[in-house]
């Protein structure tokens, strides 16, 4: 078995000495013909591949790059206490569910904050009440000390248990 390579390439050089210089030049010829076709074969699958991997390119932007520029801008929105933003995206892969629980989280976080920015005004309008309420007691109270200081008759004032509240 090891003779045989080597019988092989004995007998092809024989061969190749028992041409003469026309069928040698032909047989270059059809060499260089097969190397063009190879080389154009190589070319036309490096042109297809790249034009394969343009468009991957491109379908990758569009379903990966696009969805998470826009939950980073929805992110960035609502940091800077932009409640009502909202991800555009809602395609039905792993990302189109981000955005939706985003949106989802958003427009509860907006409720949320709708309804504590309510239960804070009415607290200021019953603050507000209470502090008016306080005033016209105090005034009140102010109006019947100096109505009780300055009369010549004696007035006692007694609880219901009978103890002296005031006189």
């Amino acid at each position: 078995k090891f003779h045989d390579p080597l019988d092989e390439a004995h007998e092809q050089l024989t061969d190749l000495y028992s041409l003469n210089g026309e069928q040698i030049a032909g047989e270059i010829s059809a060499f260089r013909a097969y190397e063009r076709e190879q080389l154009l074969a190589v070319l036309v699958i490096l042109i297809v591949s790249s034009v394969v991997g343009a468009l991957l390119a491109a379908r990758l932007r569009r379903s990966i790059a696009a969805p998470l520029l826009a939950l980073r801008e929805a992110a960035t929105e609502f940091g800077s206490d932009n409640l009502a933003h909202r991800v555009p995206f809602e395609g039905d892969d792993e990302l189109g569910g981000v955005a939706r629980a985003f949106n989802r989280m958003a427009a509860i976080v907006g409720e949320q904050r709708t309804a504590l920015t309510e239960t804070a005004e009415s607290q200021r309008e019953t603050l507000k009440s209470l502090e008016s309420s306080e005033a016209r007691k105090e005034e009140s109270l102010s109006r019947l000390r100096a109505t009780l200081e300055s009369t010549a008759d004696g007035i006692l004032v007694v609880d219901k248990e009978g103890s002296i509240v005031d006189f």
